[in-house]
């Protein structure tokens, strides 16, 4: 090993300074793979993507806290179910949701405080306790985290984590669709814009794998106190399970109880 590194030490310096030079902008190129063309060629793209992004973070940015009431239709593993529900949110983390049967009565209970979250079953009197990244999925039926149903319930779009943004073409339409990435897991998010970048049309979801997660798309959008709130959210995945919230009356930068957002075994 020392006679191999020796002869290659000599090797370099026979070359002298400008051969050296040489062996380093090799060793650089393949280490890079080539890439540096492809991130001139794509800069402009990429810096108006992530201008769009820092554009969507803005849109809502005042509301704080918020309150509705609507119905929610959820559907897995082909059984449809209609619930009444209500809830109260503080941006960005903290969420309670109500549900009650069509007929009034509590069925369910859901809490998150940005640490826990809590479900309470009234009719099984059961009560669970979980950490806050595990997520809502066991009671929406498509795996939407309380942040994500927090921005949607405010009129926000739902920006995933991500290292690197680009624009593209939307090939099925005539708009645009913007493409967040985390370095190594792939894709994380897809938001599907129209043709002038103004309007989101879709948000697509992505897991560990690259497989989507969901589909997001929001309409009947209203003013609400100077904020642009949709009243209606779809989201599905692809084996036919959705979620659907109709909403009927919310209000926005309202009061909102910080006790709300744990929920507690009830005594006996």
């Amino acid at each position: 090993m020392f006679f191999r590194f020796s002869f290659f030490h000599q090797k370099v310096l026979s070359l002298g300074r400008q051969g050296f030079l040489w062996i380093l902008v090799f060793w650089v190129i393949g280490c890079t793979g080539f890439d540096q063309t492809d991130v001139r060629s794509s800069a402009p793209r990429v810096l108006e993507g992530q201008a769009l992004i820092e554009k969507l973070k803005r849109n809502n940015s005042d509301l704080k806290t918020f309150k509705g009431v609507g119905s929610l239709r959820l559907k897995n593993d082909g059984n449809l179910q209609t619930l009444r529900v209500a809830w109260m949110g503080e941006s960005p983390e903290k969420l309670r949701i109500e549900a009650l049967a069509i007929s009034g009565q509590p069925m369910a209970s859901f809490a998150g405080d940005g640490e826990w979250l809590y479900f309470l079953f009234h009719a099984e009197k059961k009560y669970y306790k979980k950490r806050y990244e595990k997520g809502f999925d066991q009671f929406l039926s498509i795996p939407v985290h309380p942040r994500e149903m927090i921005a949607l319930l405010s009129g926000k779009i739902p920006v995933e984590a991500h290292h690197t943004v680009d624009l593209i073409n939307d090939p099925d339409s005539p708009g645009y669709i913007l493409i967040l990435k985390k370095r190594w897991q792939g894709i994380v998010e897809k938001i599907y814009l129209d043709s002038e970048k103004q309007e989101v049309l879709k948000i697509e979801c992505f897991d560990g794998q690259g497989a989507l997660s969901f589909r997001v798309q929001r309409d009947q959008f209203q003013a609400v106190t100077g904020f642009n709130i949709p009243f209606l959210i779809h989201a599905s995945d692809n084996d036919g399970s959705f979620f659907e919230l109709t909403v009927q009356r919310c209000w926005t930068n309202v009061p909102v109880d910080p006790e709300g957002f744990a929920i507690y075994p009830k005594a006996g």
